[in-house]
């Protein structure tokens, strides 16, 4: 990309002032950043409106992302104690918040939007953010089945699943929000069970119930893995609660006896470089036996990380982007961002530094690095979005932040650019404001793409729990290229259309998330000696499987076998693409090689009473009786879930891993294209980007009981 803004004149542009929103005279600039401008615009457009809050945030009456808020007018948030959680808890309590769950540190409720400078004034809360997330988006037999070969282990071996408890986490299960388009199928929950799509008696703890929201991408998950185990059963609590919450569902899950639990969400301000709340809690379900298995994401490669080259400017410590002799002050970029209706795009960026993070329980950042942006003529982006509101009418470009990190908090920063001109150049700058220069700064593109970029977006885009030690987490390949379809010419056909040969034994989708992003600091906020960079994802499942009523039908598949390969054909299955159902088929090879080796955590004796099996320290195998207390006195005193001789969840990944086969090409899902061939990095033909290979049931069941034999 031609440089557009020369050195000099961003220095000036940068000595422009912050703008910002007051909503009330006794709110400084000081508490202002505690909440950022998500909020604060909130709390403003709560002030200014009678009756029921707006759900629409922002320049018009659109859907911009910029806080999750009801229609009875709650807004949904991640505190963050300045001191003890259970003080903040009290705090929330008194100004009427609901839904409260802490995990740590970190306390999630929803919050009355009115109400949020209260929470400002507080000393009991050192900072608030908007909890903003995404899933990794009987009658049907889904694709991947075959693909991943967990058909041969239910036929040939007869593992069915039949007994063991599958966990799921998603936005919602049985909130039936109805048909996502008028031509494609939908089902509601209760036809999926009469349909034997799903069974009977799945265990909900919590779900969402605003079909303004939700989408039951958790039902579409359980139905992938009831194809490939049908005699499994579900427990499911949602993960659109703010970050504490997800983080306490997951232990949940664990404590009600899920043998296998899977999730598809990231949060955007989850840490990159320190395991947050959420990470913590996969590796603690993780150190009780249950294995964990996560979306990698769907960001491909719209990554930039750098190392941070201070430049002492008159206004503060700026970062030179140029990594060789020059000095380049800015990157540009056009951005791509996402239709959020009335003419406006989205691009949101997750901008992160190596300092460590409070709400992950430990010290905060002692620095303050800001995410810069500035039109094409070097003039600053206007920031906050100062026309916002319903009915309002907003500038060409504006910027607002989610999150501001910082000062003894976060040392991340959310920001989203609202596009009016269909595809706007910007040009970003990283300023030091307070403290020293950090070492290491990254963002990911979490909303939107870019078109172009200055220096190219190559790097990680998989961060969060889903780079958890503990956990596995899962890339994303089309059922369509793969080794089990050669032969279909239909199936295959968009590979030779693109010149290409056939995917074997798979192709990664292009949008499937990269791994390598480096852990730096330990839970309680420590500078390890060196980076840790864990070997993530793991292993490759299939998506763009069927489901009963998610997402769309392409024209990939012939679901009625009438010959006709149509987007949109009536009477097809709608199609589920991304990691999020590909998570879940690598869940479903977890539960069949339990199966092989083991019993169910749960089960009934006798007289029909549910009994858990639990492993002493000794060694010893027990049953006990079930009841939260005394799972959990267990626990806490080192006893595991599952009988002695249930392999530990490393075992189960690391198999899975040693049996998955070898990718090296990463393919375009809309034309078949060749878009990367991965260079491998590690052990048994590890990449950053497939992870070990494409799983293989089969092969998996096989070894581990080998090993086990042994």
């Amino acid at each position: 990309m031609k440089k557009i803004l020369a050195a000099t004149v961003s220095v000036a542009a940068l000595m422009l002032p912050t703008h910002g929103v007051m909503a009330d005279a006794s709110v400084t600039q000081e508490h202002m950043k505690k909440l950022g401008d998500a909020l604060m615009h909130v709390s403003e457009n709560a002030r200014k409106t009678t009756g029921a809050m707006t759900k629409d945030v922002g320049m018009m009456n659109h859907s911009i992302k910029l806080a999750e808020v009801t229609n009875d007018g709650y807004v949904l948030v991640d505190a963050v104690a300045s001191g003890e959680a259970k003080e903040l808890v009290a705090m929330l309590e008194s100004v009427g918040a609901k839904q409260i769950s802490s995990y740590g540190k970190t306390v999630s409720a929803q919050v009355p939007a009115n109400k949020l400078t209260d929470m400002a004034l507080s000393d009991t809360m050192a900072f608030a953010k908007p909890a903003l997330m995404t899933t990794n988006v009987g009658l049907v037999r889904q694709r991947g089945d075959r693909s991943i070969r967990t058909q041969f282990n239910r036929r040939q071996r007869g593992l069915d699943g039949e007994g063991f408890t599958v966990g799921i986490l998603s936005d919602s299960y049985a909130c039936d929000p109805g048909r996502t388009s008028n031509r494609d199928r939908y089902t509601t929950p209760a036809q999926d069970v009469e349909n034997n799509d799903l069974p009977s008696g799945t265990i909900i703890r919590d779900d969402l119930d605003d079909r303004a929201i939700c989408t039951d991408e958790g039902r579409a998950m359980a139905q992938i893995i009831y194809d490939a185990v049908p005699g499994v059963n579900f427990i499911f609590h949602t993960a659109f609660n703010g970050q504490a919450d997800f983080a306490n569902g997951i232990v949940e899950l664990a404590r009600q006896g899920a043998d296998v639990i899977v999730d598809d969400v990231l949060y955007f301000a989850e840490p990159m470089f320190q395991d947050g709340i959420i990470a913590q809690a996969v590796d603690q379900v993780a150190s009780m036996g249950v294995p964990y298995y996560s979306a990698a994401g769907n960001m491909g490669r719209a990554s930039y990380e750098t190392e941070y080259r201070p430049v002492n400017t008159g206004i503060g410590t700026l970062a030179d982007f140029d990594p060789g002799a020059g000095v380049d002050l800015v990157q540009g970029l056009i951005v791509d961002g996402v239709d959020v209706g009335g003419g406006i795009e989205q691009t949101t960026f997750s901008f992160q530094w190596d300092s460590p993070n409070l709400s992950a329980g430990g010290l905060g950042a002692q620095n303050d690095v800001d995410i810069m942006v500035f039109n094409a003529d070097a003039s600053e982006v206007i920031p906050n979005c100062p026309s916002a509101g319903p009915g309002g009418s907003g500038p060409e470009i504006c910027v607002v932040r989610q999150t501001d990190g910082g000062n003894g908090g976060d040392a991340i920063e959310v920001l989203s650019i609202l596009d009016t001109t269909g595809g706007a150049t910007v040009q970003l700058a990283f300023l030091t404001e307070t403290g020293d220069a950090p070492e290491f700064v990254k963002y990911v593109v979490v909303v939107g793409n870019i078109a172009a970029a200055e220096y190219p977006l190559n790097a990680s885009t998989s961060y969060g729990h889903s780079n958890a030690a503990g956990g596995e987490s899962v890339a994303a390949s089309a059922f369509f290229f793969n080794r089990s379809f050669i032969g279909n010419s239909r199936v295959q056909q968009v590979r030779a259309n693109a010149g290409e040969q056939e995917c074997v034994p798979a192709c990664l989708n292009d949008f499937s998330s990269a791994g390598g992003t480096p852990i730096l600091f330990d839970v309680n906020g420590n500078r390890l000696p060196s980076a840790e960079v864990r070997l993530k994802p793991g292993v490759t499942a299939a998506d763009g499987v069927n489901t009963s009523f998610f997402s769309f039908d392409l024209a990939r598949d012939d679901d009625d076998g009438d010959g006709a390969f149509r987007r949109r054909e009536r009477g097809e299955f709608p199609n589920f693409f991304g990691t999020s159902a590909a998570a879940p088929n690598a869940a479903a090879v977890a539960v069949q090689m339990l199966q092989s080796v083991s019993n169910p955590i749960r089960f009934r004796d006798r007289e029909n009473r549910l009994r858990f099996r639990m492993c002493r320290p000794d060694g010893r195998s027990v049953n006990i009786r079930r009841g939260q207390g005394r799972i959990v006195r267990r626990l806490n005193r080192g006893f595991t879930l599952g009988s002695c001789d249930r392999p530990s969840p490393e075992m189960i990944y690391d198999v899975m891993r040693d049996t998955a086969r070898d990718m090296t090409v990463r393919a375009s899902v809309s034309n078949g294209a060749t878009v990367q061939i991965f260079d491998e990095v590690g052990p048994s033909g590890f990449d950053f980007d497939s992870g070990f290979g494409f799983v293989n049931a089969r092969a998996a069941v096989r070894v581990l009981r080998n090993r086990l034999d042994q």
